[in-house]
Formats: C-alpha cells, sequence, structure tokens
C-alpha cells in the first residue's frame, strides 16, 4: 500500500515464483483487484519477459484495451497506460516479480526507477530469509522426529534386553538352579509389565557364587579355549 501510494501508481502487484511449477503466483496486490492476473504460467505476460530479458521492464501502452504490448500478450494490462515490472532476484535465484500500474500515462523518474530496483533487492532478501527460516524450521522439526525415533529404538533395545534376561533367569529357575538377577539400575517403566521383572534387585547378594559354565566333550576334542 506505501509503495504504490509514495509512487503514485494505482495498482501494485507481488509475486511469488514457483520454481518447481514454474509459475507466478500472486501474493498480495493493493489498488483494487480489477486487472490483477493471479498467475503468469511459462512464457505469459511480462512477468517472464521480464525474466527473458534479465532486466526491468517500463511499457507505456497505446490501445489499453487490448491488453498487449510490443507483441506480448498480457491481460493484466487491460485498462491501464503503464506498467513497470520489476525482477525479484538477486545472483543466487528468481523469487519473483514486482508489478506496479497506471490507468493513465506516466513518466517513471530515473530516480524512482533506481528506487524500485533497490525495493525489488529488499523483497528478494526478505522471501530470501523467510526461505532460510523455513528450511532451518523444517530441519529442526526432522532433528526432534529423528531423536524421538532413537530414543524410542534405545527403549526397544532396553525391552529386548531385558525381556531375553528374564527368560533366561526363568528358565534357569525352572531347571532348579540357584539363579539371581541385578540391575545395576532400576527397572524403567517400560519393562514394567515383564515376567518376573518384580526379580530383579540393584545388587547381587553375598550368597550367590561364581557363574560355572560347562560342556560336555570328550578330552582332546577342544583344541584351545578363549575368554
Amino acid at each position: 500500500n506505501l509503495l504504490f501510494q509514495s509512487l503514485s501508481f494505482d495498482q501494485c502487484a507481488i509475486y511469488l515464483f514457483d520454481e518447481e511449477k514454474r509459475v507466478f503466483n500472486l501474493s498480495a496486490a493493493e489498488g483494487g483487484k480489477k486487472g490483477v492476473v493471479k498467475t503468469y504460467y511459462e512464457g505469459e505476460g511480462l512477468p517472464w519477459l521480464a525474466i527473458k530479458m534479465d532486466k526491468p521492464i517500463i511499457a507505456n501502452i497505446s490501445d489499453v484495451n487490448e491488453g498487449r504490448w510490443r507483441g506480448v500478450a498480457d491481460a493484466g494490462l487491460i485498462g491501464f497506460a503503464t506498467a513497470a515490472v520489476y525482477p525479484v532476484k538477486d545472483d543466487t535465484g528468481n523469487y519473483g516479480m514486482l508489478y506496479l500500474k497506471s490507468r493513465g500515462k506516466k513518466a517513471i523518474s530515473l530516480r524512482n526507477r533506481n528506487l524500485l530496483a533497490v525495493i525489488s533487492l529488499q523483497i528478494s532478501m526478505a522471501i530470501k530469509t523467510n526461505q532460510c527460516i523455513v528450511n532451518l524450521t523444517g530441519a529442526n522439526e526432522q532433528m526432534r522426529d529423528m531423536q524421538a525415533r532413537l530414543i524410542h529404538a534405545e527403549k526397544l533395545l532396553a525391552l529386548g534386553e531385558m525381556a531375553a534376561t528374564l527368560a533366561l533367569y526363568l528358565s534357569l529357575q525352572a531347571q532348579g538352579k540357584q539363579v539371581s538377577i541385578a540391575s545395576p539400575t532400576p527397572p524403567t517403566v517400560e519393562v514394567s509389565n515383564l515376567v518376573g521383572i518384580q526379580k530383579v534387585k540393584t545388587e547381587l547378594s553375598g550368597e550367590s557364587g561364581d557363574l560355572t559354565v560347562s560342556f560336555p566333550y570328550q578330552e582332546g576334542e577342544i583344541e584351545k579355549v578363549s575368554y
């Protein structure tokens, strides 16, 4: 609103460029919606001509009802005698288009042309900054999701380890073996429903002896034992 009023234009529109679909989509407009094109598809209108020429376009239209300038059709020109189209871009890419129109013939001074160029660059910087914020927000959300998945995986691993340990404990106990089961830290909530979890102690009592493992074999069959 401030832009088109300060420069005495009747309409000001900002288009954002969709790189994937190759279109310019209307983002904001001031001065009425009549004559505002919502989308410029690839190759259409003055916005794409400005991209092709790689410079701003100042168009003075002789027939305001024709919607055409120098052979380029643009429905947004109907009813307007002067149009200024400034690419919103920097050295890294194209972000959109600044499109200003006047219903009467309008001379745009060199000062105002330079001002529009600066404004276009500032808009490109604002859009680029916003894109960076969106990308950083997305990356942060992905990191949080990965962290949550990792925590879940660690809990599943702990559950699996405790389940296997309890299974061995109960199996040995069923065979009449004198066994104890201990964990350096108290069992977590995730394993509280496992059968035998109440048997888990935080330390081994003095009554427990050494663990002896024996294997039935014929003398001479085993050459070496490593441990």
